[in-house]
Protein backbone atom coordinates (compact mmCIF):
# COMPACT_ATOMS: atom_id res chain seq x y z
CA UNK A 1 0.00 0.00 0.00
CA UNK A 2 2.99 2.74 1.02
CA UNK A 3 4.87 1.41 -2.21
CA UNK A 4 2.20 2.15 -4.73
CA UNK A 5 -0.02 4.73 -2.90
CA UNK A 6 2.96 7.82 -2.04
CA UNK A 7 5.13 8.92 -4.07
CA UNK A 8 7.77 9.91 -1.24
CA UNK A 9 7.92 8.95 2.50
CA UNK A 10 9.85 10.35 5.50
CA UNK A 11 9.12 8.46 8.28
CA UNK A 12 11.34 10.06 11.52
CA UNK A 13 11.23 8.56 15.34
CA UNK A 14 12.69 10.65 18.60
CA UNK A 15 12.57 9.74 22.18
CA UNK A 16 12.48 5.74 21.97
CA UNK A 17 12.69 3.96 25.29
CA UNK A 18 13.12 -0.15 25.63
CA UNK A 19 11.97 -2.30 28.69
CA UNK A 20 13.35 -5.48 28.51
CA UNK A 21 11.27 -7.80 30.67
CA UNK A 22 12.85 -11.46 30.43
CA UNK A 23 11.66 -12.40 26.85
CA UNK A 24 9.51 -9.42 26.46
CA UNK A 25 9.76 -5.94 25.91
CA UNK A 26 8.18 -2.13 25.72
CA UNK A 27 9.23 -0.28 23.09
CA UNK A 28 7.71 3.36 23.02
CA UNK A 29 8.03 6.23 20.72
CA UNK A 30 6.96 9.46 19.09
CA UNK A 31 7.22 9.65 14.89
CA UNK A 32 6.81 12.09 12.48
CA UNK A 33 5.59 10.46 8.84
CA UNK A 34 5.92 13.55 5.79
CA UNK A 35 4.53 11.93 2.48
CA UNK A 36 2.96 12.47 -0.51
CA UNK A 37 -0.26 10.71 -1.41
CA UNK A 38 -1.20 9.90 -4.78
CA UNK A 39 0.39 10.21 -8.37
CA UNK A 40 -2.15 12.12 -10.50
CA UNK A 41 -2.99 14.85 -8.19
CA UNK A 42 0.19 14.46 -5.50
CA UNK A 43 -0.99 16.31 -1.97
CA UNK A 44 1.86 16.66 0.50
CA UNK A 45 0.71 15.12 4.20
CA UNK A 46 1.97 14.79 7.86
CA UNK A 47 1.18 12.99 10.39
CA UNK A 48 2.21 12.33 14.02
CA UNK A 49 1.92 10.54 16.92
CA UNK A 50 3.57 7.30 19.59
CA UNK A 51 3.70 3.73 19.14
CA UNK A 52 3.66 1.47 21.34
CA UNK A 53 5.66 -2.26 20.17
CA UNK A 54 5.46 -5.55 22.61
CA UNK A 55 7.57 -7.55 21.33
CA UNK A 56 8.46 -11.07 22.15
CA UNK A 57 11.74 -12.95 22.08
CA UNK A 58 11.33 -16.37 20.28
CA UNK A 59 15.07 -18.34 20.25
CA UNK A 60 16.99 -15.27 19.35
CA UNK A 61 14.78 -13.65 17.37
CA UNK A 62 12.49 -10.73 18.74
CA UNK A 63 9.54 -10.29 17.27
CA UNK A 64 6.72 -7.67 17.48
CA UNK A 65 3.22 -9.01 18.71
CA UNK A 66 1.24 -6.34 19.35
CA UNK A 67 1.56 -2.34 17.95
CA UNK A 68 -0.48 0.22 19.39
CA UNK A 69 -0.79 3.92 17.76
CA UNK A 70 -1.73 6.64 19.61
CA UNK A 71 -2.20 10.55 17.76
CA UNK A 72 0.07 13.20 19.59
CA UNK A 73 -1.01 14.40 22.98
CA UNK A 74 -3.16 17.42 23.12
CA UNK A 75 -1.03 19.23 25.45
CA UNK A 76 1.97 18.10 27.99
CA UNK A 77 5.16 16.34 27.42
CA UNK A 78 5.29 16.52 23.54
CA UNK A 79 3.74 20.12 23.20
CA UNK A 80 5.39 22.05 20.73
CA UNK A 81 6.23 19.39 18.10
Amino acid sequence: MFGSNFTSRDLKSFDETIQIFGDMAVVEFYWIFDAVFGREIPTPMQTRGRETQVMKKFGDTWKIVHVHYSGMPATGEREGF
